[in-house]
């Protein structure tokens, strides 16, 4: 697949017969671009534990393939996150605190 540039997403239009395509990004695994009758769509796509999440960034036009890109590194970090350790620091930083 191509890397997602600017002048890539502007110039890829809809096949003639209607049926939506998708573009993943060479760069950054994951990101994502959709493109329907209507509109181009930015998506970041990414395992979680056994699950597969999908998440909508932006639409083409509101956002720029790098800011869409910026997002998408947010986002990812984000689902990266492991409840149980985040909770398990939150514990040790009040504990810390406490007995400070």
């Amino acid at each position: 697949m191509p890397r997602l540039t600017q002048s890539f997403v502007r110039s890829t239009e809809l096949q003639s017969d209607g049926t939506q395509k998708f573009f993943m990004d060479d760069e950054l695994t994951g990101f994502g671009l959709r493109i329907s009758q209507t509109k181009k769509t930015f998506y970041l796509q990414m395992r979680v534990g056994r699950k597969v999440r999908k998440r909508k960034i932006g639409e083409f036009g509101v956002l720029s393939v790098d800011q869409a890109r910026k997002k998408a590194l947010q986002m990812k970090a984000q689902l990266q996150a492991d409840p149980r350790i985040l909770s398990t620091l939150t514990r040790i930083r009040r504990v810390i605190e406490y007995s400070l």
